[in-house]
């Protein structure tokens, strides 16, 4: 019996060590969490693990074998994961700070670890005052970062080759972005500045079932959100934006919204419009990304806000988000409204 129990112990300890290579196991606590459970999410992997009362968790992921790219959400608010099948994984967050918080331990730390940084500093990067430097400050500048970039990478002991191969494509695709963007900006500041007659949009559905034009609303400050019905961080603006419609509601000011949704999912917008109760007048784009109003502001990302006034002529063609209180009400309270 002695020889029998020793047998069967060596078993468990042999297959149980090749169990835990087949799934990996994530744990942690997210202090102040949005919601009652966090999302793990990748390319047909979908898992989500229910916060206890303190906000901590614990769960087993088995996921697909040679994917290697999550992400991690709680809301609102996301970030990346690498993980292979046998990881154990600890993570501490806070959502007041988020990106600036995240922490790692166990095994699979060093990459993800990595990838906080990474993603900290990518955050850092996009500042308003890096795309107004002249074009050779700016110039220098981009390779400043990308020598950054490379040295973070490199100053990181025993990450994944796999997180490797991918990192030059990605640094390579955000560096483009940048120069994209810089370029976009010198456009806008060009074709877009205050004091110019505003771009218009002319008969676009009504939720209330008639049309209406941008010089209907003539004589009267207009501030345009520009979302969709599948836009994540438009839909996080929500609260803000009725909050803010609320407190301007009896000023000389319009909030109009104005999906880019596709024909097809024009039910769904209305849907969205209704159980949302979304504020103002709510407007359904006459060609998505292809209409001229939505191509003449050099929109290419959501959400996107714009301020018109009383004459129509631009005030911002890239306003404060209605998330951004104290700039936004800021901006506000010092016009005539």
């Amino acid at each position: 019996m002695k020889k029998l129990i020793i047998a069967l112990a060596a078993l468990v300890v042999l297959f149980g060590e090749n169990l835990s290579e087949t799934f990996v196991t994530f744990s942690g606590k997210v202090l102040n969490p949005n919601g009652n459970e966090i999302i793990i999410q990748g390319k047909e992997f979908t898992k989500k693990i229910e916060l206890r009362g303190d906000g901590s968790f614990s769960d087993t992921l088995r996921i697909p074998a040679e994917q290697y790219f999550y992400s991690f959400s709680d809301g609102n608010e996301y970030t990346s994961l690498f993980l292979r099948n046998g990881y154990n994984l600890h993570l501490t967050l806070n959502t007041k700070e988020f990106d600036e918080s995240i922490r790692y331990t166990g095994k699979g730390s060093v990459n993800n670890n990595y990838l906080a940084r990474k993603y900290l500093f990518q955050e850092q990067v996009f500042s308003d005052t890096l795309f107004i430097l002249q074009q050779r400050a700016f110039e220098e500048k981009i390779k400043q970062i990308e020598k950054e970039f490379i040295d973070l990478l490199e100053n990181v002991q025993g990450i994944d080759t796999n997180l490797v191969a991918g990192e030059q494509k990605s640094r390579n695709q955000l560096i483009q972005r940048i120069e994209q963007e810089y370029n976009r900006k010198i456009l806008m500041g060009e074709t877009l500045a205050e004091g110019m007659d505003s771009p218009k949009f002319a008969n676009y559905e009504n939720y209330n079932g008639k049309t209406t034009s941008l010089d209907d609303l003539q004589g009267r400050y207009v501030y345009i959100d520009i979302w969709a019905t599948w836009c994540g961080p438009c839909k996080a603006e929500i609260p803000f934006l009725k909050k803010l419609e609320e407190k301007y509601h009896e000023k000389k000011i319009t909030f109009v919204g104005i999906s880019i949704d596709t024909e097809k999912d024009r039910s769904t917008w209305k849907e969205m419009v209704a159980e949302k109760e979304l504020p103002g007048i709510q407007l359904f784009a006459d060609k998505d990304w292809n209409s001229e109003f939505i191509k003449n502001y050099l929109v290419n990302s959501i959400p996107r806000y714009i301020f018109i006034d009383p004459e129509g002529k631009i005030i911002s063609p890239d306003a404060p988000r209605p998330s951004q209180e104290e700039i936004i009400t800021a901006l506000l309270n010092q016009l005539d409204i």
